[in-house]
């Protein structure tokens, strides 16, 4: 492999590894958070689309 490719290959992997370090899996802005928790105890009986909402 060639000195520029084996560069930028390193270069792609630094930069995925950052990604993956910032990433917060499962976290959500707190607005949205609430904004969900609201129309999920609003659904919770059912909490699929009715002919009359479509």
């Amino acid at each position: 492999m060639s000195n520029s490719l084996q560069g930028f290959k390193s270069r792609i992997e630094d930069v995925r590894e950052e990604i993956l370090r910032k990433r917060r899996a499962g976290k959500l802005p707190g607005d949205t958070t609430s904004i969900l928790k609201q129309w999920w105890q609003q659904h919770s009986k059912w909490p699929y689309p009715t002919v009359s909402a479509l």
